[in-house]
């Protein structure tokens, strides 16, 4: 079986567990991978909390590794967190 192409330069596991060691809840951090992988900005929106400080720190776990994007969030309709993944240019 052939290994998933790494994001920023290490595995997609280390990617994913570190954006979920600053807080990002596991389906966010999936998108903001595919966000990294393929340098796509888009936006999607879920009922999972999130803080202010887990985006502040994981935008600042972006930047260590160049990853040529950023992630905000802004409430959104009936309780829901709107999240947005911008490429860098």
């Amino acid at each position: 079986m052939e290994e998933p192409e790494p994001v920023c330069g290490i595995s997609q596991r280390q990617f994913l567990d570190t954006l979920l060691s600053h807080g990002v809840p596991t389906n966010d951090a999936s998108l903001i991978g595919y966000g990294a992988l393929r340098k796509k900005s888009f936006t999607w929106q879920n009922d999972e909390a999130v803080s202010e400080q887990a985006v502040a720190s994981a935008n600042s776990y972006l930047r260590q590794l160049n990853a040529g994007i950023r992630v905000s969030i802004s409430p959104g309709k009936w309780g829901k967190v709107v999240w947005e993944v911008t490429v860098l240019r």
